[in-house]
This record gives C-alpha cells, sequence and structure tokens, in this order.
C-alpha cells in the first residue's frame, strides 16, 4: 500500500510491503517483514498523468493527436463537438483539417499556409475554414506542431482547434459598420477614402484617368415629406442598386459606388482613356437614376434626377480630400445650370476663383482697416481758369505694395456687396469733407483753384485721408 509520511518539513509518498516470514502452529501470523520505499516520484507521474488525462478530457479546446502519416490516434470530445465528427470514425483516419487539397479555394489557400509553417518551422498558428458535418462552414482558430523522437524522427502531429465563427461574425458586422452604409449597403467615406487611395495610385502606376463624381439627388426632400422617410428609404436603397447596376466591372476592378450619408453618393470611375468615356458613363448614371421607383403598398411613383459634380485625376492634381471637394463644387454649379445633369469641374476656373475670394479677402480687411483714402483732383474751366468742381479718387493705401491705383481692386470687387459699401463710404467721406470744409469758412471751389494754379497737370495737391 501507499503511505503519506511525514518527511522533514513536508510529506512524502511511500511504498509498503508487508511479508509474514513467520507463523505459529495455529498460523496465527507471529513475524512480520515490511520494506518502505520511496514513491513519491512516480505518485508525482501518476498525478500528472491522470491530471493530462482529465485535462484531455475537460479542454474547452479541440485536440487532435496524429502520428507521422497524419492518422488519428486520438481526440477529445471538444474536438468531435467543433466538428460534428465522432469520435469513433475519426481514429484511424486523416482528419478533413489535415488533407491538403480542400474544396473551397480560401481554405486550400489556408492549408498551404499551414503546411509551409509546419515544414519550415515545425509549427504554425492561424485560421483556418472548415465545414462541419452539418455542412456549415465555420472559422477555427489552430495551432498544430510536429513531435519528434529521440532520433529526430518524426512522431506525432498535435492540433489544437477552437471555434471562433461567433467572433469571426462579431468582427466581420463591426467591420461592414465601420466601412459600409446600413440602409444601401454601400461603402461609407471611411471605405470610400480608402478606395480612393488606391484608386490614385492605380492611375499613377497605369497611366489612365480617374473620375470622382459627387452626386447628389433632385427633389428628394418632397417625397420625404410628401410619403414619409420610409419611402425616402425605399427610394435610397432602389437608387442603390441601379447605380450598383450601371457601374462597369472587369476581371481585376470594378467601378465604387458610396453613400456619403443623407441623399449624397460619390462614384469611382477608374481606368477611363478619355473623356467622352467619362461622359458616357455619366449619361447613364443619370438615365438611370431619374427612372421611377413604385413605392410599396401604393400605386404611387416618384420620380428624382440628379446632380453630379465630376473632378479628373490627373487632370486636378490635388489629394484625395482635394478630388472630393472639387467635385462636390461642381455638383452645385450643376445645380444652379438646371439639375439633372452633371458639371466637370474646371481647374483653371477654380484657380481664377480662388485668386478672386483671396483678392476679396484682402479687400475686406483693408477695407476694416481704413487703408483706403480719397485724393481730390479739381475740375477747371480751361478758358476761365474757374474751378467747376472736383472728383473724389480713391486709392489703396497698401502697408506693402504703397499706394495702388483703383484698376489694381475695383475690376474684383464688381458685382459684389463689399463694392456697395466702398461707394457708400466715398459718399459718406466726400459729404463729411464739404461739411468740414464749410465749417471751417473755406471756399472749396477756391482753394482747389489756388491749388490747381501751381500744378502743370490737373493732379491733387495733397491726400486727405478722412477720419471716418
Amino acid at each position: 500500500l501507499e503511505l503519506r509520511m511525514p518527511h522533514g518539513d513536508g510529506w512524502r509518498w511511500f511504498e509498503a510491503t508487508l511479508l509474514v516470514i513467520e507463523r505459529d502452529h495455529a498460523g496465527v501470523p507471529v513475524r512480520l517483514l515490511a520494506t518502505l520505499a520511496d514513491a513519491e516520484q512516480r505518485h508525482q507521474a501518476q498525478e500528472r498523468q491522470l491530471m493530462s488525462v482529465s485535462l484531455f478530457q475537460h479542454l474547452h479546446e479541440g485536440l487532435l493527436i496524429t502520428d507521422a502519416d497524419l492518422h488519428a490516434l486520438d481526440v477529445n470530445p471538444a474536438y468531435t463537438q467543433i466538428t460534428g465528427v465522432p469520435r469513433d470514425e475519426l481514429l484511424g483516419t486523416v482528419p478533413s483539417l489535415l488533407r491538403p487539397e480542400p474544396a473551397d479555394p480560401l481554405a486550400r489557400q489556408q492549408r498551404a499556409a499551414m503546411w509551409a509553417g509546419l515544414r519550415d518551422q515545425g509549427n504554425w498558428r492561424g485560421e483556418l475554414l472548415e465545414r462541419r458535418r452539418s455542412g456549415e462552414f465555420c472559422t477555427l482558430h489552430a495551432t498544430i506542431s510536429t513531435v519528434r523522437g529521440p532520433e529526430h524522427d518524426l512522431r506525432y502531429h498535435v492540433l489544437v482547434i477552437s471555434d471562433i465563427t461567433q467572433q469571426q461574425q462579431q468582427r466581420e458586422q463591426l467591420e461592414r459598420q465601420a466601412h459600409f452604409d446600413e440602409l444601401t449597403r454601400l461603402p461609407n467615406r471611411t471605405r470610400l477614402t480608402l478606395q480612393l487611395d488606391d484608386a490614385m495610385r492605380a492611375a499613377d502606376r497605369d497611366g489612365y484617368l480617374l473620375v470622382v463624381c459627387y452626386l447628389d439627388l433632385d427633389r428628394f426632400k418632397p417625397v420625404n415629406d410628401r410619403f414619409g422617410h420610409a419611402a425616402g428609404d425605399r427610394l435610397l436603397v432602389e437608387l442603390a442598386t441601379r447605380l450598383r447596376s450601371a457601374l462597369r466591372r472587369r476581371d481585376n476592378w470594378e467601378d465604387c459606388a458610396a453613400r456619403l450619408g443623407g441623399d449624397e453618393f460619390v462614384l469611382l470611375l477608374p481606368d477611363l482613356e478619355s473623356i467622352e468615356e467619362c461622359e458616357a458613363a455619366l449619361l447613364r448614371v443619370l438615365e438611370a437614376v431619374q427612372q421611377p421607383v413604385p413605392l410599396p403598398g401604393t400605386a404611387e411613383t416618384v420620380k428624382v434626377s440628379a446632380s453630379v459634380g465630376v473632378s479628373i485625376y490627373p487632370h486636378d492634381e490635388t489629394d484625395p480630400d482635394g478630388l472630393l471637394r472639387h467635385a462636390d463644387q461642381a455638383m452645385y454649379q450643376a445645380k444652379q445650370a438646371g439639375k439633372n445633369r452633371y458639371h466637370l469641374f474646371d481647374v483653371d476656373q477654380d484657380a481664377a476663383v480662388s485668386i478672386r475670394r483671396e483678392s476679396l479677402d484682402h479687400i475686406r480687411r483693408a477695407f476694416d482697416g481704413r487703408e483706403f483714402v480719397l485724393y481730390y483732383q479739381p475740375k477747371v474751366n480751361m478758358r476761365t481758369g474757374t474751378v467747376v468742381g472736383a472728383e473724389a479718387l480713391i486709392r489703396w493705401q497698401h502697408p506693402a505694395r504703397g499706394l495702388l491705383p483703383p484698376a489694381d481692386f475695383l475690376p474684383i470687387i464688381e458685382d459684389h456687396p463689399i463694392g456697395v459699401e466702398l461707394g457708400e463710404w466715398v459718399i459718406e467721406t466726400v459729404l463729411l469733407q464739404i461739411r468740414d470744409w464749410n465749417a471751417a469758412g473755406l471756399d472749396s471751389s477756391r482753394l482747389c483753384r489756388c491749388a490747381a494754379t501751381h500744378l502743370p497737370m490737373l493732379v491733387v495737391d495733397a491726400p486727405y485721408r478722412s477720419p471716418v
């Protein structure tokens, strides 16, 4: 029997053997031989074996042990539960997870990576696509290792699997929510940004045109107001389907449609060789959008159109944000031109607009900073020498460029509200000047006449800066 006995500061297992070596005439034992052997290591080995068996049976991960030829030697209950294959069917066979040529292309690619890892490093860890006994696909996280003997000969393969199908589905759902619009299933702005970066790099590499289309629906709000948001959503879903069908597909690329939100969409059209090819695609999109859409549960149909702004790379040499912004600007021009049409972004025109906008900002700051001044030039009757009036001439006292004539700034503010403000300031300043001259008892005509007689040309003698 085994005994647990005090030993030093602790306890230790021993194996005791008792043997009767002498009996009396009645057969009663009178002498015993007792031997005591240290059984601590053997007892620990037995405990480890029992623990291993228990872990093997109760492990949540599936565990499979095969011989060198991949025939199953043992398998735990979790493995059979994950795969759906009973233990007695697995033993002695090559499990499907270890077969080199599964039917699914992704599974074949995964198996190739697994065998390459085993061959080069003796182990591999990764994801495997597998079909359960029920026919349902599942995703497994797998670790496979080789076990070699004393002669470095291959003895076993050990495969550990865990079912991550649910986690994979949750991960895919989160990725869809992060990169795709929930209503239309089109890529969202985040996904579009990635696709636009890739498309621009491909255009640089292959030398073709990339067209970015910013599409906004015309008369969409009345649909929501009249039929409700459910009808509006139904319309957006139908239009998303139509946009997909109107786009091109090739073996190695395809056009892309994305939804930014509301009734705004973006189309990416790569691999175009000419503007004419681009315009043909745009006409196809406009035609698809304006077809009537039936509303479920009613006899009503709704019809909308689209205004499309277009920027073309690399004609428009900008970054992804710039391409989208320019297409958006062109879309507003299409709306202002009458809707249900497209407008190509003009790089040269935009540069001119940007320069004018910057100049207007400078003029506004100059006006607010009181940098404009008036010069008074007399008008003289050359026969009599009499001053008959005066012209108030505006100048811009620019802090860096000096005194600027009206030709440098008046054409910029033509048809702009700041031109009206500046004109009103001139009138007010002149009237205040006349008032001040009269209040000082000065004869404005005589003052101007005296100044004029000392000048070879009819120019102002000195500037006057208004206190206003």
